[in-house]
């Protein structure tokens, strides 16, 4: 995953290392977290999103122009269905990627795994024949209600993705208050600069519904997400109780 390659990243810089090596590209699990930081991590070397899981193996991958990622389609049969309702989405509707593995011919067969990692399709074809897929958005399984809105907290990773002002690491604070009425507060790592209402302007967009923001100093927060000790870092904590 991509924290960890980060972590390397720094490991190399620290013991100077980066003379030694030379790395031109990085493929691995992007998922929604900040492909330039990873980029800029590693001096330049270009990342390529790939996205699969234990059970299926690769899914889909970048091709040369990233922009989206094609579906191994000789390879696994990918359903997006709704996550309410189980019934199929309509073209460039979010949905949990259900897969069928067709290369599988041993004993244990892998029929429609719901992974609940959930994407949505992508208009028109690239470079290769495949259909393409945004990646992953986040999953459903960590998706909360908030005012009757379906919010996923790894969207927010794609939402500030590339912006000079912030590290790209996050966290979501879930709370119900005495009315009973559920509130959500973003907290972000900010390398200062960052202008607090036009970033909660953008994550209203992005998200569909207003959340508050909080800004911290970088590092602030790696305790809560455990970023360096867990393989995917938290990004919702819940305090509700419920």
């Amino acid at each position: 995953f991509v924290d960890y390659v980060r972590k390397l990243a720094a490991t190399a810089e620290a013991e100077e290392l980066f003379d030694k090596i030379n790395i031109r590209m990085i493929i691995g699990h992007l998922g929604t977290e900040d492909r330039a930081s990873t980029e800029a991590a590693w001096h330049g070397a270009k990342a390529y999103d790939w996205y699969g899981v234990g059970d299926t193996g690769t899914i889909a991958g970048e091709g040369p122009e990233r922009d989206g990622m094609y579906v191994w389609e000789d390879a696994q049969y990918l359903e997006l269905l709704g996550v309410d309702d189980g019934r199929p989405v309509a073209r460039g509707e979010t949905g949990d990627m259900v897969v069928t593995c067709l290369y599988k011919d041993d004993i244990a067969p892998c029929i429609r795994f719901n992974t609940h990692d959930i994407t949505h399709e992508l208009d028109g074809r690239g470079e290769i024949a495949f259909k393409r897929i945004v990646g992953f958005k986040g999953r459903s399984d960590n998706m909360v209600k908030l005012r009757g809105i379906n919010v996923f907290p790894h969207a927010i990773g794609a939402i500030i993705e590339n912006r000079a002002d912030l590290t790209g690491e996050y966290v979501c604070h879930l709370r119900r208050d005495e009315a009973q009425k559920d509130h959500m507060t973003v907290t972000l790592e900010s390398r200062g600069g960052t202008d607090e209402g036009a970033l909660a302007e953008t994550l209203k967009q992005g998200l569909g519904v207003e959340v508050e923001i909080t800004l911290v100093d970088v590092g602030f927060y790696s305790y809560s997400t455990e970023i360096d000790t867990r393989q995917k870092p938290l990004r919702l904590i819940d305090e509700r109780g419920v």
